[in-house]
């Protein structure tokens, strides 16, 4: 276990976790992949959203929300070319 944790233990693209687990080893390829789509998707959400806690929150303000003034109901929906409300 020493020296997996020499050669994995310290990486930081997405494979230390093979320190831990030596069935992961084969999965590198997959894990490297997929911790970048992570950081893509990660940088995006800073980016566009004003970060993780800000993007978190957005089921203050989609759904529907009973307010003051009666209910709104937000939906996030690019592309949609119809939307139907029932209830």
């Amino acid at each position: 276990m020493g020296d997996r944790r020499a050669v994995w233990g310290s990486n930081t693209d997405g494979t230390a976790v093979v320190a831990d687990d030596v069935y992961l080893e084969p999965f590198v390829d997959a894990l490297k992949y997929r911790y970048n789509k992570f950081q893509e998707l990660k940088r995006s959400i800073d980016e566009h959203e004003g970060g993780l806690m800000k993007f978190s929150q957005g089921f203050k303000k989609f759904g529907t929300i009973k307010t003051s003034r009666g209910i709104t109901h937000r939906e996030w929906a690019p592309g949609a070319k119809e939307v139907f409300i029932t209830g």
